[in-house]
């Protein structure tokens, strides 16, 4: 990758960062009208958390770029994180979720809410794994962002219908 390519790619990235940003301010401000939208919320739900593993999976692509610009010496730390991707975006999606759910203090749920919880939460870590290996492989596709798509899908129907019916 040249080094235009890649500020080109830099400043994509910036760029959509201050979107999802934006985003995610609207979206935690308006939260009480978003859950009063009733089958509508899904559809909210799955764009948020579809732009938050955009987010991930071009941070990815970006780190895997960098590793073509740097010099060859500062190349081994970023050379671990593509030899074990599986690993590091496992991690990365379980801190993502982890991050997300104490964002706004520590929850108070009762412990009947909490399987369903955990069952959405590994379903949308599942999505981000996946978004965020796509980026690490380099084979962000259609096809690859069709499946990050339905689980996401999955998971915001599911977490629609957990809140509509609990």
């Amino acid at each position: 990758m040249t080094k235009a390519r890649f500020l080109a790619l830099a400043c994509l990235y910036a760029a959509f960062l201050l979107c999802v940003k934006i985003e995610t301010m609207f979206f935690t401000s308006s939260i009480q009208v978003i859950l009063r939208l009733g089958p509508w919320m899904a559809a909210m739900i799955f764009m948020h958390n579809m732009l938050a593993a955009g987010a991930v999976a071009l941070s990815m692509l970006f780190l895997v770029c960098t590793f073509d610009v740097v010099p060859e010496r500062h190349r081994r730390q970023g050379l671990l994180v593509l030899k074990h991707s599986r690993a590091f975006s496992a991690f990365l999606a379980v801190l993502v979720i982890a991050t997300s759910a104490f964002a706004l203090g520590p929850p108070n749920i009762s412990a009947s809410v909490i399987p369903k919880l955990i069952l959405v939460g590994a379903i949308e870590a599942y999505g981000l794994y996946l978004a965020a290996l796509a980026g690490l492989h380099r084979s962000i596709s259609a096809r690859s962002w069709a499946e990050v798509s339905a689980v996401f899908a999955a998971g915001a129907v599911l977490e629609t219908l957990f809140i509509l019916y609990t």
